[in-house]
């Protein structure tokens, strides 16, 4: 019962669990053509950074004649979140894009998206984080609980498994996002 008291007050478990996960779920980069089945990208976050259109422009550039030296491939970890259909943890990248180079390791092609990136975490400006902060999730900017950075927000939790006990009574009833 304390370890659950603890949790509710400082996310101590979720932040020890995710941690290890997200230590072992990786995209490791390897020589030639990654090995690992195609995911689905579909999702927002792979349309506005081109993963979706991956499979398309490899096919595109091997007709052209280039062949990939190297592409990333997920870890054990990673593919048994997939499969279990949860998304991964990982580290969103602040910019992606395309990158093509020669034999010698000489630029052909940069197109990096987007193409102005914050440098690092203390170049935002405070009055942006504050915002997105309160935004997000107001209780980050309560200072009375310093170390509550809950993963799981157990009153929205609570919410979204009542709300799918009612959809699946009531389809009309609206499901949590």
């Amino acid at each position: 019962m304390g370890l659950i008291a603890l949790d509710l007050q400082s996310s101590w478990a979720e932040s020890c669990i995710l941690s290890i996960v997200a230590r072992h779920a990786a995209f490791l980069v390897k020589p030639g053509p990654s090995r690992t089945p195609d995911r689905s990208a579909a999702g927002p976050y792979d349309e506005r950074l081109g993963y979706s259109e991956e499979p398309r422009l490899i096919a595109a550039l091997s007709a052209a004649g280039f062949r990939i030296q190297g592409q990333t491939s997920d870890s054990f970890t990673l593919r048994a979140l997939s499969h279990l259909g949860l998304d991964p943890i990982y580290r969103e990248k602040d910019q992606a894009g395309l990158l093509l180079l020669d034999r010698d390791g000489l630029t052909l092609y940069d197109s990096p998206y987007p193409r102005q990136i914050y440098p690092n975490f203390g170049a935002i400006p405070p009055l942006v984080v504050r915002t997105v902060l309160f935004i997000e999730n107001r209780q980050m900017l309560d200072t009375r609980h310093r170390y509550r950075d809950p993963a799981v927000q157990w009153g929205r939790f609570v919410h979204a498994i009542v709300d799918e006990g009612i959809h699946t009574v009531d389809h009309k009833h609206p499901r949590a996002g």
